[in-house]
């Protein structure tokens, strides 16, 4: 009999303990998970799993400008705003929840160092307000990737309202929950920007496709294009039908200019532009203008080991090789030198246009196009033509050789 008494006594004991615990009151700003019950003049009740329910107040709904719709059985992150107010009631925010998680998913990310992509709804005098769900953080102007220097106080507020609704990559360089402060930076995300954007690029290029981007950089070698967060080159052979002896006889560094897709390199990430081949193509009008056994005038350009470079029709080059020019003209063939030439070769489809002064009477070089005083004759061995142009000359180093040999 006692034993059932002692028995009966611990159950007891225990129940009124579990009872105790369960309706003990959570602390101000604990962040619970709970499910609605109801809507109701006083605001969104929710059962977060103790004897009595919370209350989120219309009030702070309203903060979530315009979420606020919720239907029973919604599961919902609540933080405890007041454990229990004045009429016993249990105070939560749903609001003051999302901000928490956010929070804390911005230390996450501060402590990863990992890219995140944001877009700013407006600026001020100090930089980019940018959202991260529903917390407010800035990118000062400092931290921006691209801001070009000296900029006026008129310009600098232009560049940043450009920016404004633009995607851009950040990470998180300061998370300060107790001042509400989240700072990023643009400049620390750069590098893994452009490989993110250059990956997305490359999936959905195509060779022969058109784009519009602007001028980044320029090089002896061509012209960086930024197409919206990577570049492609576009070889300075391809900048202009004319040969140029560097991209910035026709192009500057923030120029817009449409370019055409020539190469894709997916496994080295190289995208290859062309400027040129969007515009008219001159050896269309040579096709039509100019044939074998032409007299056609020219304008030596450049000299080489193996013969002179014409300009023909102000827009391609020719070649006038070594075995072309009679004797009594190779010291007058300089550059700058207007001259009457016959079209002894005329390739089209591989650009090439061959030159000769072999049987043409009363043809004298004019001196006063000589591009400097010094005489250079095509028979001086000391002149060193590149790669590149040979690449891209009128007639190739090999060709010109072969013909030489003949």
């Amino acid at each position: 009999m006692l034993t059932d008494v002692s028995t009966g006594w611990k159950r007891e004991f225990a129940e009124m303990l579990d009872d105790y615990v369960g309706s003990s009151l959570p602390k101000r700003g604990e962040l619970l998970q709970g499910t609605v019950i109801s809507l109701n003049e006083v605001g969104l009740v929710v059962d977060v799993g103790m004897k009595r329910d919370g209350i989120v107040p219309h009030a702070d709904l309203e903060l979530l400008e315009g979420d606020d719709s919720y239907s029973s059985g919604d599961v919902v992150f609540v933080m405890v705003t007041e454990p229990r107010d004045q009429d016993s009631n249990m105070v939560l925010s749903v609001f003051e929840a999302r901000s928490n998680k956010d929070w804390i998913k911005a230390d996450g990310l501060l402590e990863s160092g990992d890219m995140w992509i944001g877009t700013p709804i407006g600026h001020n005098r100090g930089g980019l307000i940018v959202p991260f769900a529903d917390i407010r953080g800035f990118l000062p102007a400092s931290q921006l990737a691209d801001l070009p220097r000296g900029l006026s106080s008129p310009g600098r507020q232009s560049y940043l309202e450009e920016m404004v609704g633009t995607e851009i990559g950040l990470k998180v360089i300061e998370v300060d929950r107790s001042r509400e402060r989240l700072v990023f930076s643009q400049r620390d995300a750069k590098n893994v920007w452009r490989e993110h954007q250059r990956e997305l690029l490359l999936e959905k290029l195509e060779v022969g496709q058109r784009l519009t981007g602007r001028v980044s950089g320029l090089r002896d070698f061509g012209a960086f294009v930024d197409l919206g967060g990577t570049d492609g080159l576009v070889h300075v052979s391809e900048l202009s039908w004319s040969r140029l002896k560097h991209p910035s006889k026709v192009v500057e560094v923030g120029d817009q200019v449409d370019v055409k897709v020539i190469r894709i390199d997916s496994e080295r990430k190289r995208i290859g532009l062309s400027i040129k081949e969007l515009q008219p193509n001159p050896w269309e009008r040579i096709r039509e203008e100019v044939s074998e056994g032409q007299m056609i005038s020219g304008r030596v350009t450049r000299i080489a080991s193996f013969g002179a470079f014409v300009e023909v029709l102000g827009e391609v080059e020719g070649l006038l090789h070594n075995n072309q020019i009679p004797q009594e003209y190779s010291d007058t063939v300089v550059p700058g030198c207007q001259l009457e030439l016959k079209v002894m070769h005329l390739d089209i489809d591989r650009q090439r246009i061959g030159l000769s002064l072999k049987d043409i009477p009363d043809n004298h070089a004019d001196s006063e196009h000589y591009a400097d005083d010094t005489r250079v004759t095509v028979k001086e061995e000391n002149v060193r033509v590149d790669k590149m142009t040979a690449d891209h000359a009128a007639i190739t180093v090999e060709e010109a050789t072969a013909a030489e040999d003949q």
